[in-house]
């Protein structure tokens, strides 16, 4: 998995609930009765505040708290203002806790008291206090009903708490819902949803994750992990390595000298020189090929791929009329993918597709997967949608047709 950072958002919440919570004006005070004594030193912290004075701010409240047998309203108004003056001081430990004073006291107006509770998740994860954090996300949620941005902020406080099965619990339906809305669940929130099921060793579920991850935020990285992985699947077929080499050459993870070599040789055992041809000449080109101890050995490798392929192609007309005649399912989808490798495209893939119609293949699962491969690499993706769509088994074949049509779009 790519390097995770934390999930931000929220906090713009508290900024909003911050203004809510400002100390009154001095009518309003006034008005709710607020001893001489305890207005005037809020009236200088709001001042003090206005003028981006923080500290001086903080002094006026600290003298309004000294202020001895204050009411139940009173100690409700100072902190109200110290959570504001404790904001703009960045003080978010002090700012929590007179805000959670605030929200206990129970004396704001109802939307006022909501949009605290909605606040107060993302503030304790400022102030690094994800007990608190995961305590006001479950409160906020009783009290004022599903809030996306108050349940990511339960996510990521579970998450630093290391309670990474909750975590992954309450993020993957935010992430299934973002997806039922036909909207992108955003990268971050699905590279901490693969983070906890890793920490919890949950494979299917983050090679579900890695799935969605190239489906909506597509990169080589989170292709080389996915692919890999399929190919570590339970029940994957180790014949279908070569059909995963060519999607992994697809989307430009197959990047060593390695990679080239081991597709360009079980190109060559499937009887595919012009593949292999293909494959060696790219790996030259890109410099991974030729150079160092193996050099004579690559080089070896690409001159028995032109030779074969050489051959191939001077058979091509004679093995294309012995496949029609025999009409074999088998020989006529093989031959097929050979011409398309070689080049010879429109004939190729017209007998893959009388090999496929032909329907005593015994894997015509693999037959339909490679015709879906090569209309789809030769843009007739028409054509090829349905015939990937409906290639079935669990042995990976499905698997590859799915993640072709999400390669090619």
């Amino acid at each position: 998995m790519p390097f995770y950072k934390p999930l931000r958002f929220g906090w713009a919440l508290c900024l909003v609930s911050a203004a809510a919570c400002v100390m009154p004006s001095v009518a309003q005070a006034a008005e709710e009765a607020l001893r001489a004594e305890v207005a005037k030193p809020l009236q200088a912290a709001q001042e003090a505040l206005k003028a981006g004075n923080a500290s001086e701010a903080l002094a006026r409240v600290r003298d309004a708290e000294g202020v001895t047998s204050r009411s139940d309203h009173e100690i409700f108004i100072t902190n109200r203002t110290k959570g504001a003056v404790a904001l703009a001081a960045k003080d978010n430990v002090l700012a929590l806790k007179a805000f959670e004073e605030v929200a206990g006291a129970g004396r704001l107006p109802p939307a006022e008291q909501l949009a605290l509770l909605k606040a107060l998740p993302a503030l304790a994860l400022k102030a690094q206090q994800p007990q608190a954090a995961v305590r006001w996300a479950r409160h906020s949620l009783k009290e004022g009903g599903p809030d996306r941005a108050v349940s990511l902020s339960l996510v990521q406080a579970l998450f630093n708490l290391e309670d990474y099965g909750a975590s992954q619990r309450e993020l993957l339906p935010l992430v299934q819902a973002e997806e039922a809305a036909g909207r992108k669940p955003a990268e971050v929130e699905l590279k901490l949803l693969g983070v906890c099921q890793i920490k919890t060793q949950d494979d299917a579920g983050y090679y579900g994750t890695l799935q969605r991850l190239v489906t909506h935020h597509p990169t080589e990285a989170y292709w080389a992990d996915l692919l890999s992985r399929l190919q570590r699947q339970p029940g994957f077929d180790a014949r279908l390595q070569l059909d995963a080499l060519r999607l992994m050459r697809h989307v430009g993870v197959l990047q060593d000298a390695e990679d080239h070599l081991d597709m360009a040789q079980q190109s060559l055992r499937a009887g595919l020189p012009g593949e292999a041809l293909s494959v060696l000449d790219e790996g030259f080109a890109k410099g991974l090929l030729g150079h160092g101890a193996g050099a004579s050995n690559h080089r070896r490798l690409l001159e028995t791929a032109r030779k074969a392929a050489r051959t191939d192609e001077a058979q091509f007309a004679a093995e294309e009329a012995r496949a029609r005649k025999t009409m074999d399912s088998a020989m006529l989808a093989n031959l097929g993918l050979a011409m398309v490798s070689a080049g010879q495209v429109d004939k190729g893939l017209a007998l893959m597709a009388l090999g496929l119609d032909k329907g005593t293949t015994t894997q015509p699962d693999r037959a339909r997967l490679r015709l879906g491969v090569a209309l789809l690499a030769h843009q007739r993706r028409a054509e090829a949608e349905p015939l990937l769509k409906g290639v079935p088994g669990n042995d990976g074949a499905a698997d590859l047709a799915r993640l072709w049509l999400l390669a090619v779009r």
